[in-house]
């Protein structure tokens, strides 16, 4: 008799699990920072960290739409993340007054580092802002057991918290039931008609999805080939081909700022 193998519905992958998962909180910074270069004109910097990732972008702009677009990476959990660059610049000549989510649907995400493109768009929708006042969101997710309180904050102050179990909210009552994996755009669009309040709800909502990786040590994978894991293939730019077939894990990239939020966006 074939004897049947049990899959953990929270780690089908079979990742090596974090010991210290449940102890801790993860966090994510992201700051939004509009200034003026005497020759290449308007930019704006964008700059994301969390436990896995590090980046920065500056989007050049000349008020109306995107003229140049220059991208860091500082700390990324494959090999191939930083040619994820590249394809960032399709952005260029887009302009500044369409919709994150319009954008979004004219971009291929398997062509994209999903996280670099999330912030290269934060800092777009700020340009369009034409503000000279920087903006900053902090994302804090306690380890889930039973449930946890996701909340997200822009420039210290409280936007959203949710209540969440397994992708779900729990509270507010309001929000119950919603869901934050497939179908949260489409619900998330409609409830958040104020445009700050919508764009707070995306940036929590891939906070949570990033936090979940928390349950995994992932620096004992340091090495492993991306393609090992089919499931994952098509998901991102380093998961698709040709960049799948020579893709690695890094090692040494990730952070616990459990207690040290206060290091997020130094890249150290």
């Amino acid at each position: 008799m074939q004897t049947k193998t049990h899959i953990d519905p929270k780690n089908p992958l079979g990742y090596p699990l974090n010991p210290q998962y449940g102890q801790g909180t993860y966090h994510r910074a992201i700051r939004l920072v509009p200034g003026q270069d005497l020759q290449k004109g308007h930019f704006v910097d964008g700059a994301m960290e969390d436990c896995n990732h590090g980046f920065t972008v500056r989007l050049y702009h000349d008020t109306q739409q995107v003229t140049a677009l220059e991208a860091q990476p500082k700390r990324v959990p494959f090999t191939t993340c930083p040619k994820a660059a590249e394809p960032l610049k399709q952005l260029i000549g887009m302009p500044l007054n369409v919709s994150t989510q319009a954008l979004i649907s004219q971009l291929n995400p398997s062509t994209q580092c999903t996280h670099w493109m999330d912030l290269a768009l934060l800092t777009l929708a700020h340009a369009g802002r034409a503000t000279e006042k920087a903006r900053e969101y902090t994302i804090d997710v306690p380890d889930e057991d039973t449930h946890t309180d996701a909340c997200v904050y822009c420039d210290g102050q409280l936007i959203h918290c949710w209540q969440l179990k397994d992708w779900t909210i729990m509270q507010p009552q309001a929000l119950a039931g919603s869901t934050l994996y497939k179908g949260f755009a489409r619900w998330a669009n409609e409830t958040f008609v104020d445009s700050d309040q919508r764009e707070a709800a995306f940036v929590l909502q891939k906070g949570y999805f990033v936090s979940r990786a928390r349950r995994f040590d992932l620096q004992k994978m340091a090495g492993e080939e991306a393609n090992t894991h089919t499931i994952m293939v098509g998901a991102c730019f380093t998961y698709s081909k040709p960049q799948i077939d020579n893709a690695q894990r890094t090692s040494g990239t990730t952070r616990d700022f459990t207690s040290q939020s206060d290091k997020l966006l130094t890249f150290r």
